[in-house]
């Protein structure tokens, strides 16, 4: 059975830090799915423990398709987070 990991990234701007989780991002992004309105609308289900957060974090982190955002001068709290989907169409 081939194991495909995807590499850590990181982007770095000024002010900006785009980066795959970690587990020790969980807290902080529990804190922000578990917020009905930040949840939907940013495409999440609403998270309702910690240890969903850590679950998506642990599938996320080999598929490099999830990202955190924090801010330069405080790296270790996320601000927000994303994950890039495949699009599909009938064509």
């Amino acid at each position: 059975m081939n194991e495909i990991t995807a590499k850590k990234i990181e982007i770095v701007t000024d002010r900006l830090i785009v980066r795959t989780p970690k587990e020790g991002d969980a807290h902080d992004i529990f804190v922000l799915m578990s917020d009905l309105e930040i949840a939907t609308s940013t495409g999440f289900r609403p998270m309702s423990t910690q240890s969903e957060a850590e679950g998506k974090i642990r599938r996320e982190m080999d598929s490099g398709l999830m990202f955190c955002i924090s801010e330069k001068n405080i790296p270790e709290k996320v601000l927000g987070v994303f994950e890039i989907t495949l699009h599909k169409t009938n064509l």
